[in-house]
């Protein structure tokens, strides 16, 4: 079974177009072929400032001497319930932040600490 996430990408790209998801699904199923197509240079530069604006915000949270817990990336094979899983509840551990948590309906109703 596929594993199907609504993710703000894909609500972003839904509001685009709303046959977004249900191509999305045939792609995921493996009965819809999808061409890879090279992002441009302005999605580039996009992707650029997004990724510097997350490290700056990060560093001023840092240099405010917040706790700041990392959230490790998800592995290549690694499905997103698995990931969920790996990481558990660091809202537990009585961090200020946490940085890129993963949030999953299934995990926090399952988690009895949360």
């Amino acid at each position: 079974m596929v594993e199907r996430l609504i993710t703000p990408s894909k609500i972003t790209a839904w509001l685009e177009c709303s046959h977004f998801l249900s191509l999305r699904n045939r792609a995921d199923a493996g009965t819809l072929r999808v061409e890879p197509r090279p992002l441009g240079s302005l999605a580039d530069l996009l992707i650029e400032k997004g990724a510097q604006h997350e490290r700056n915000c990060l560093q001023e949270l840092e240099d405010d001497g917040r706790s700041v817990y990392q959230v490790p990336g998800r592995n290549p094979d690694e499905t997103f319930l698995r990931w969920v899983e790996r990481i558990g509840n660091p809202m537990q551990d009585g961090h200020d932040v946490i940085y890129q948590m993963p949030s999953s309906m299934r995990a926090f109703a399952a988690s009895r600490t949360f």
